[in-house]
């Protein structure tokens, strides 16, 4: 239990990527072990608790809900580590799991856009023809490769998402 300045810790953890990229920290042990350490270390177990989220935190795709839990870990205080530890790990696990129904609910929606622009096509008249056999397989490939692309569905997504997103749920 040596006082190492966080710049030691910051060498030591780049050593471990480098040589050992295999080797798992046991986070939690780490994390409940330094929770009863004198609260002049806080620094120390800010930056550890960082460390200990960063590949989770880098899973969450929205910047919004990154940025919130990124702020907690800043700016909560630290006067019950225990507690510090369990609201991060509770943010993060909520994020996670609305993040996955997030993604779910976008690739939903961006199907039913392509299956909209499809049947709007064909109305209007496009692939109107009809042709027997792999002509008309590879037609309707390209066609449907067409209304994908001209569906507008990251353009819709990426406007409908603000209003579906928010960090107040938690």
């Amino acid at each position: 239990r040596a006082n190492a300045p966080l710049n030691v810790i910051q060498n030591l953890l780049d050593v471990k990527q480098t040589f050992f990229p295999g080797k798992n920290i046991d986070w939690v042990k780490v994390l409940e072990n330094l929770a009863s350490e004198p609260h002049h270390w806080d620094e120390i177990f800010r930056f550890l608790v960082k460390c200990s989220t960063a590949k989770r935190l880098s899973a969450i795709g929205m910047k919004l809900w990154r940025d919130d839990i990124t702020n907690t870990m800043r700016n909560m205080s630290l006067c019950n580590r225990t507690i510090y530890l369990a609201e991060i790990h509770s943010k993060l696990a909520f994020f996670e799991a609305e993040y996955q129904k997030l993604k779910e609910a976008t690739s939903t929606l961006e199907l039913a856009i392509w299956k909209a622009k499809i049947n709007e096509s064909r109305l209007i008249g496009h692939n109107a023809k009809t042709r027997r056999g792999k002509k008309m397989k590879r037609d309707e490939s390209v066609f449907r490769h067409q209304c994908r692309i001209s569906c507008g569905a990251d353009i819709i997504i990426e406007n409908v998402l603000p209003f579906i997103v928010s960090v107040e749920e938690t």
